[in-house]
């Protein structure tokens, strides 16, 4: 209220001299029950009406807070139309000072009211100030039983930073025994930190299939194949947990999989365009993604798609639509909603189409654009490799030959071949800068070193010897 903080500061004029005052000038004064109870009530973060009866240790509470002792500067009261007390609010230095009271005022009651208010916000379906009162108790228990129940709720609306604040707070070897919060430090990891997401999503799958829990090993094994095309660029393992799902999700019966079969068909999806080749049966599950998403409520699961459909148009070369794709990704940007991984990936097709068009002066303006807003993510997966090739593209286009061939060293020396193909590709365009400058024999001996670095994929299903297979260079 105004004038609080002035009464507050006390003769001294500093928030200490406000603590000392609360303490000997107001809180003394209180009976032991009323001052108990008023500490208790600062404990949580809001204080309901039905709450600050839960939690007190004088029958009369809403008399004391609504009447002549409750109507001071340090107090603010929300009405309903009615004018019935709804909820209570604590000048802020106040409730701070009456925080620091409790350890000495309640002792082990402390962390009982924490968990009795927890357990009332639980019940009323509160979640996230349920899990802050348990982790501020702390219980840890409640809190990784509720994170157990609600985390995945959570994780389909994008709470990512507030999710992981909540599992950082927890033990971490909490985390690793429970398959279920492993899941979610994996999948927030995806989206905030990817490279550190795969022992997580290792534990997950690891923790549900020794419970046998089938749909929710199928659930991680989707987060699992995205990780392997978007961050390690790893298609053996990839195409080895591809094979997994499959006879998994023959196994599951559908209903078991809906919060999140969208997901998992889009993950599959790209796994057999990127793993396979195989741009026809990717494409077929996109189509049955598309019709289960219902873009309204999930902008960011929509938007995933259209990038990924981008992908497998642009193996196709279906131009046409790659473009369209992208137009009407583009036009979901503007929804909040709309994750950062989602984002980039439509910013990312959106310069690479820049670049395959020969707009280059624009394309460069989209990718520093894109590094500067992304840059954790655009530095830490797959699309720090594509620019590279996409600049060295430009450069042969150009015909600067000999600047392509220092970009593939840049790339190389940046350790960015980290996989077959990504080595394979750099080697292939300087094996064609060798022979375009004149260099046709070095040209030939670095192409053929480039041939053997697709060899380690050969095993996998519809490739040949010698053909780079499901490399996404080819889209671009």
């Amino acid at each position: 209220r105004p004038g609080a903080d002035r009464a507050w500061a006390g003769p001294g004029g500093g928030e200490r001299d406000g603590c000392q005052y609360c303490q000997q000038g107001l809180l003394a004064a209180l009976d032991r029950a009323w001052r108990r109870t008023l500490i208790k009530l600062a404990l949580p973060g809001t204080r309901p009406a039905a709450l600050a009866e839960r939690l007190s240790e004088v029958r009369d509470v809403a008399d004391r807070l609504n009447g002549p002792s409750g109507q001071n500067l340090f107090l603010q009261v929300q009405r309903a139309e009615d004018g019935r007390a709804v909820e209570y609010s604590f000048h802020h230095l106040l409730q701070e000072c009456l925080r620091r009271q409790a350890r000495t005022e309640l002792g082990e009651g402390r962390e009982h009211a924490l968990v009795e208010a927890g357990r009332w916000y639980e019940q009323h379906g509160e979640v996230e100030a349920a899990l802050q009162c348990y982790l501020d108790a702390p219980d840890y228990a409640a809190a990784e039983a509720l994170l157990e129940r609600a985390g995945p709720g959570l994780l389909a609306e994008s709470r990512y930073v507030r999710l992981s604040g909540w599992l950082e707070a927890l033990p971490p070897e909490d985390i690793e025994a429970s398959p279920w919060l492993s899941y979610l430090m994996g999948a927030i990891r995806m989206e905030l930190a990817p490279p550190s997401a795969l022992e997580w999503l290792r534990l997950a799958r690891e923790g549900f299939a020794a419970r046998e829990e089938t749909a929710n090993e199928l659930m991680v094994l989707a987060t699992l194949l995205h990780f392997h095309w978007y961050v390690d660029a790893d298609y053996a393992e990839g195409e080895l947990l591809l094979r997994a799902s499959e006879q998994l999700i023959i196994k599951v019966d559908p209903e078991a999989t809906r919060p999140y079969r969208p997901n998992l068909l889009f993950s599959m999806a790209l796994g057999y365009v990127f793993f396979r080749g195989d741009s026809r049966t990717g494409g077929e599950l996109l189509d049955e993604a598309f019709q289960l998403t219902d873009f309204r409520r999930h902008p960011t699961q929509e938007t995933l798609l259209r990038v990924a459909r981008t992908f497998q148009c642009g193996i196709t070369s279906e131009w046409t639509s790659f473009m369209n794709e992208i137009e009407v990704a583009q036009r979901s940007l503007s929804d909040r909603r709309i994750t950062e991984v989602a984002r980039m990936g439509v910013e990312v097709m959106s310069a690479n189409i820049l670049e395959m068009v020969g707009q280059f002066e624009l394309y460069a303006l989209q990718k520093d654009r894109l590094i500067a807003r992304h840059e954790v993510l655009a530095t830490s997966t797959m699309v720090l490799p594509f620019f590279y090739i996409w600049d060295i593209d430009e450069a042969v286009a150009r015909g600067k030959y000999e600047h392509a061939n220092a970009l593939v060293d840049e790339a190389l020396n940046k350790g960015l071949g980290y996989a077959h193909h990504l080595r394979s590709q750099f080697l292939h365009y300087r094996a064609l800068t060798g022979s375009c400058g004149g260099g046709a024999r070095g040209g030939s001996r670095i192409g053929r070193a480039s041939s053997t670095n697709r060899w380690p994929l050969v095993h996998l299903p519809q490739l040949r010897p010698g053909r780079c297979g499901p490399c996404p260079a080819w889209i671009f």
